[in-house]
């Protein structure tokens, strides 16, 4: 009898490991998703608004050394300006990261989405070319 309730807890933990792994899945395709979005409204921004020109409020593109947006004068536009600036982010992290621990973590947390997308499809690839 016990050995049967050791093979139930058995199937139940791999259960669970196989929800938390659809879960995690789920939530890094909504990451690609939401950055897919913020390009789209980044390109949109960098369409409409005048180079150069900058108004009273909302976003500008600037391009200081670095491209990136920025937003002011209106509540959360600091949250804004991260968040628009996040594609360029994840592009410049990489190459800024030797610099800085923070910049190299921050780069780290950004990134595990997309690896862990691309690791998952190859692991599971993987596992049907096996049988």
């Amino acid at each position: 009898m016990r050995h049967i309730a050791d093979s139930d807890r058995g199937f139940q933990i791999r259960t669970s490991k196989r929800k938390m792994a659809k879960t995690i899945r789920k939530f890094a395709w909504l990451y690609l998703a939401t950055l897919i979005l913020i390009t789209i409204v980044d390109v949109y921004i960098a369409k409409t608004t005048t180079y150069g020109v900058r108004v009273g409020a909302g976003c500008n593109l600037y391009d200081a050394m670095v491209i990136g947006f920025e937003c002011r004068d209106f509540f959360a536009s600091g949250t804004l300006t991260f968040v628009l600036n996040l594609p360029f982010l994840i592009i410049y992290g990489p190459l800024m990261s030797f610099m800085s621990v923070k910049v190299f973590v921050v780069t780290l947390f950004i990134w595990s989405p997309p690896i862990y997308l691309l690791v998952s499809s190859l692991l599971r690839n993987k596992a049907k070319f096996d049988y």
